[in-house]
Formats: structure tokens, sequence, C-alpha cells
């Protein structure tokens, strides 16, 4: 046997030839192993690729791939003129995250708080015979949606975008997408508006989100469909506002006689909301627009 380098140390290998692994692979994973688990130490030479072959009695070539896998990973470092050697920071140190109390030492706010006692929003299931059952809050009628119509709009308009698309535009949203639904709403829903009215958002969500936090005060009374959906209710109440739940089947009436009215009313395709506040009861419009009536 080959005398060794001073500072050279390699721990007893054992390689199966008769097995399918390849022997490369078995060389890589035996010293990737002794790394780990410390019998190799950080900072330790290794013998050099023309030793350890004729060591294991294989081929150079063997012991060169698994090196320059082993270089490629992380866990050796090639020195000019010095030889290899085991990193001193290995990627397991690098990857490894930090477990920290789920808590941890900063409490929350008192808004924080709040969300955190609001009940959550139910995930998708995963399976598709219940994803897409019908009346999913949030769920179109996907076998009416024109896709194919969609992808070719979406890539033809795409290719001619200016390039200040990628910059902040205005804060309500796109002025030509809002003309569109100003022209849109205007014909087929009848409603009389400008593109100035209109924002822009991600969802009936950050618009219940939105509207409550702009149109009402912590304390306001707001009046909401039970059963009704669940995330209006947490929108509302994570902006302080007080829920009265009134039955789908019960008259709005009773609800408007209970309490001082001035209302701002929110059209939802799921659970119509309506904000009240001030001292005089009035009679009010059904919630069927956003804005606030005098």
């Amino acid at each position: 046997m080959s005398k060794r380098p001073s500072g050279v140390f390699l721990p007893a290998i054992s390689l199966e030839r008769a097995t399918s692994l390849p022997l490369y692979r078995q060389l890589y994973q035996s010293i990737r192993q002794s790394i780990l688990r410390g019998t190799l130490r950080k900072g330790l030479r290794l013998p050099s690729t023309r030793t350890l072959a004729h060591e294991l009695r294989v081929s150079r070539n063997i012991v060169v791939i698994a090196f320059e896998q082993l270089l490629a990973e992380g866990y050796i470092e090639s020195r000019t003129g010095a030889g290899t050697f085991v990193t001193e920071t290995l990627p397991e140190d690098v990857l490894q995250v930090e477990r920290r109390p789920l808590n941890g030492s900063r409490g929350l706010s008192e808004r924080g708080e709040t969300f955190k006692r609001l009940p959550q929003l139910a995930l998708p299931t995963r399976d598709p015979r219940l994803r897409y059952a019908p009346f999913r809050y949030g769920l179109p009628a996907l076998d009416e949606l024109p896709l194919d119509l969609w992808g070719r709009l979406l890539a033809r308009h795409c290719r001619k975008a200016p390039a200040d698309i990628a910059v902040h535009g205005e804060a309500a949203g796109l002025l030509r997408l809002r003309e569109a639904i100003a022209t849109y709403v205007g014909v087929a829903r009848g409603v009389r508006c400008h593109a100035d009215q209109i924002i822009v958002v991600n969802g009936s969500q950050q618009a219940i989100d939105l509207a409550a936090r702009v149109l009402a005060d912590p304390g306001d009374v707001a009046i909401i469909e039970d059963p009704g959906y669940i995330g209006a209710r947490s929108a509302l109440q994570a902006a302080g506002m007080k829920l009265i739940p009134i039955g789908v089947r019960s008259a709005c009436r009773t609800a408007r006689a209970e309490a001082p009215v001035r209302e701002v009313g929110l059209c939802h395709p799921f659970a119509p909301v309506s904000f009240r506040r001030g001292s005089q009861p009035r009679e009010s419009p059904a919630a069927t627009r956003l804005g606030r009536t005098e």
C-alpha cells in the first residue's frame, strides 16, 4: 500500500461490485455519510484521486466522478497546490432552517389579535368532485368560460402592450379597463356610472375589506345575511364593526327599526351587506350599490 501524505485520512470504504448501484455512486455516498456523521471532520484533507483509486482497486475515473459530485454539492473543496478538503461549511449548515417557537416573543397588535380570533375560510378541497361542486363561493361557471378566446386575447394584447404596463399605474386600476367596465355595466345592468367611480380589486374579499375600512368606523353597525359569506363577516369584524345577522327570509325593515341609520349599501353576489351609522332612523334604499345616502 502506498504511503499517504501527512494529514490525509479516510475511513474504510467497502464497494460492492455485485450490486446495480454504480461504484462511483457508492463511493460518493460513503464519503458523504462519513462527512455528515463527523467521521471526516470539517477542514480534513482527503487523499488524492490517484491514491484513493489505487487503494480501492478501481479506475481513477470512478473516484474523479465521485469527487466532482461532492465538490458540486459543496461537501468538499479543492485548493490549488494543497489538495482536496472537507468544506468548513456543509450544505446542511446553510440550508438548515432555525427552529423557533411559532408564536415567537413578539406579541400581536390589537388588530392582529382580532384577526387571530376570526373564523378561517375553508380551503378548496383536493377532491375535484367537491372542489368544482355547484354553489361554491368564488367559483364561476367553469364550463361557460371562453378560455380559448381569453387566451388568444391575452396573448395578442400582451404582445402589443407598451413598456409602461410594467410600472405602477393608477391605484384604482387601468383606466381603459375601468372605462370598459363602465360601458358594460351600463348596457348589461343599467347602471349609470363613470370610470372614475370604479375601483378594480383582486376579488370580492378585498372589495368588502376596502369598503369596510373606508366607509365605516370601529363600532359602526353592519347588517349581514345569515347564513352568509363568512369572508364578509370576517372582513367587517376585522374593521371593528358590530354585526347584526338577519335571516335570509327575514324582512330587512325589521333590522332598520332596531338601530339608528346612516346607511352605506354594498352589493355582493353572495352576502349583501349594509353599514349603518348615525342617530336618526330612516328608510334606506336596498343594498344594491356602493355609496352613502344622505
